[in-house]
């Protein structure tokens, strides 16, 4: 799942009832694809895809629910999933938020993000590779839980 589809995603969940699924909609604009070839073990992160989005939230109920709780959710949101805007130069999210009738605003989030692109040997895939067929994939990354170290200069 992309980055954007998770954030966007997890507004929907987070903002019901005030936000329907039709008030909520999502795109990409400009893009640049980062090429790294990453072997992870089960798969290959092949790329990076840096692209600005855009969500448009609209007929928000300004009045009901305060705007600022959706830039609290979408700060802890970049925070928890390690949003590398350092690493990146990502600009800072850009909100604009227009009153559009007493009961409703609509607010629309600028936000550079970063997806992985990562592919997995597959004899249906349909992305050749170095020989071989692969297809697209999230690629799990497993992290060591313990590590044992041997001193070889004191035996």
């Amino acid at each position: 799942m992309s980055q954007l589809n998770a954030l966007t995603l997890h507004l929907l969940n987070t903002l019901k009832p005030y936000v329907k699924p039709n008030d909520i909609d999502a795109w990409q604009t400009d893009g640049q694809l980062h090429i790294i070839q990453d072997d992870l073990g089960e798969g290959i992160n092949i790329a990076k895809w840096q692209h600005s989005a855009v969500i448009a939230i609209e007929r928000l109920p300004h009045t009901k629910f305060n705007p600022y709780t959706i830039l609290a959710i979408l700060a802890a949101w970049l925070s928890d999933n390690d949003w590398p805007q350092e690493e990146y130069g990502l600009s800072e999210p850009a909100i604009d938020i227009d009153i559009i009738s007493d009961d409703h605003a609509q607010m629309i989030i600028n936000i550079d993000l970063v997806d992985d692109l990562g592919i997995v040997e597959d004899e249906q895939g349909n992305i050749p590779y170095m020989g071989k067929k692969y297809r697209l994939e999230n690629i799990p990354i497993n992290w060591a839980e313990q590590v044992d170290l041997i001193n070889r200069g004191e035996q």
